[in-house]
């Protein structure tokens, strides 16, 4: 995965390549060599690689405008919210573009300390966060001091977003009144012990389904006797669908009620490298890469949709259960958990409490999290926000007119016209937005990437 995709026209490839090395010089990867290797599909490679990229970075060029891969390109990346674009050339953006401020590298020669181009920089790492000091310090020295001033630079607006620079005059405050300090001490342990209980409805909310600290967790044997994953029995109930405080994109939309009449299973957890391995070996498949991050516990990567499904169709086999991917609203159900907020949680990015980037975990950013490193949500599961996406039944929609409202999924799982499945829930190199209880993405069913795992569901009498 890269951290940059840069979208461009052909054309321009010369001009784009001083750009390239310059980004590359502060540490970021970048994705931008549009050749397809042998037996690779335009689609394959190119789809791949920016929803895989952590940045989109497009070019507006006299000749750019006017390509609709480009404009296609650029449009996911506004969607996603990762979207900086630059002028090499003084046109007016493509319709729909003209309100986003584009970083101005018309006069632009190359150099890695032009103030411009250490502002883009400092642009860069609101998304990206701050360029990664060590790589580009093992580089050289002219290197790094880019990299370092993108880097203050960054920490500079954070600062000012939150009226840093008076940390002395507080501390003298604190000092000099004793009280003062005593009831501020107060005043937190309060705050941090009432933060713990779970959040109430307002007046005429919809409260899905009474939530309780765990419910039932079961797994079923396999006919050699080995375990099965651990499944958590979830109750029917219903549940407003979609982006309720319209801060997300219009692929959730419109919010429509959905009645899930029949209770389910779905995974305690994001299956495992453990669980998948017993699988492939037992079938003789290869083995997942691990990206070097390990296998065991952590939730298995570099799984296709088509993976999934093998997979739950193999379990279904041998444990005589019917194992199945979710649908897509029987996960949103399950990751809400009867709370009506952005995120689970609440409607704030907490700290420690997912996997994503910019969620405050160890792992933010470089890798997944073992499966139970975070809390568990109101329903005891664990990870549905962050740490990998999950492929879920459903056939990709680009709204919500004409959705199931009983909690099926909307498209059957052979479905030949189904060119692209639904992913949910977010993952460790993504920020955290899309964490959000009602975020959608999509790919397509052959796609694997080291950010794509999944959880199953099963049913229950």
């Amino acid at each position: 995965m890269c951290d940059i995709f840069i979208s461009y026209a052909n054309q321009d490839r010369d001009r784009i390549q001083p750009l390239v090395r310059a980004l590359e010089r502060t540490g970021w990867s970048v994705f931008w060599d549009r050749t397809i290797p042998a037996g690779k599909t335009w689609r394959e490679v190119i789809g791949n690689e920016i929803h895989a990229g952590r940045c989109v970075l497009v070019v507006w060029t006299k000749t750019s405008v006017a390509s609709e891969w480009v404009q296609e390109e650029a449009e996911e990346g506004k969607r996603r919210g990762l979207l900086i674009p630059v002028m090499l050339d003084a046109v007016v953006p493509p319709f729909g573009f003209g309100t986003i401020q584009a970083a101005d590298l018309v006069s632009w020669k190359g150099d890695d300390e032009d103030p411009v181009f250490v502002h883009l920089l400092a642009d860069m790492a609101n998304i990206l966060g701050p360029p990664p000091r060590e790589s580009a310090t093992k580089k050289s020295s002219s290197r790094a001091n880019t990299a370092q001033k993108a880097t203050d630079q960054f920490e500079l607006k954070a600062k000012k977003s939150v009226g840093a620079g008076n940390e002395n005059n507080i501390l003298r405050v604190f000092v000099s009144r004793p009280l003062l300090l005593a009831a501020v001490l107060v005043m937190v342990v309060s705050v941090g012990f009432f933060w713990m209980i779970p959040p109430k409805h307002t007046p005429g909310e919809l409260v899905e389904v009474p939530t309780k600290p765990a419910y039932e967790i079961f797994n079923d044997a396999f006919q050699d006797g080995h375990a099965g994953p651990e499944m958590v029995k979830i109750p029917a109930g219903e549940f407003l669908m979609g982006d309720r405080q319209e801060s997300g994109d219009p692929d959730e939309l419109p919010v429509h009620r959905v009645n899930i009449h029949k209770p389910f299973a779905i995974g305690l957890y994001e299956i495992t490298f453990d669980e998948f391995d017993h699988f492939a070996e037992a079938t003789g498949r290869p083995l997942p890469d691990d990206a070097g991050w390990g296998r065991g516990r952590r939730p298995v990567i570099n799984i296709s949709w088509e993976d999934a499904v093998a997979y739950a169709d193999w379990l279904s086999e041998n444990t005589r259960k019917s194992y199945r991917l979710p649908s897509e609203a029987e996960w949103e159900y399950a990751n809400r958990a009867g709370i009506a907020s952005r995120y689970w949680w609440g409607d704030e990015v907490m700290i420690s409490l997912a996997n994503c980037d910019g969620c405050g975990s160890r792992w933010d950013g470089r890798q997944t999290a073992p499966v139970g490193s975070f809390k568990a949500n109101q329903f005891g599961l664990y990870e549905m926000s962050g740490n990998v996406w999950e492929w879920v039944q459903d056939c990709w929609h680009k709204n919500f007119n004409g959705a199931p409202v009983d909690g099926s999924a909307w498209g059957e799982v052979r479905d030949s016209d189904c060119n692209v499945r639904v992913l949910r829930g977010g993952s460790w190199a993504y920020p955290a937005r899309f964490a959000r209880s009602s975020n959608r993405d999509w790919n397509w069913p052959d796609t694997r990437h080291n950010s794509i795992g999944f959880r199953l569901a099963r049913d229950v009498d």
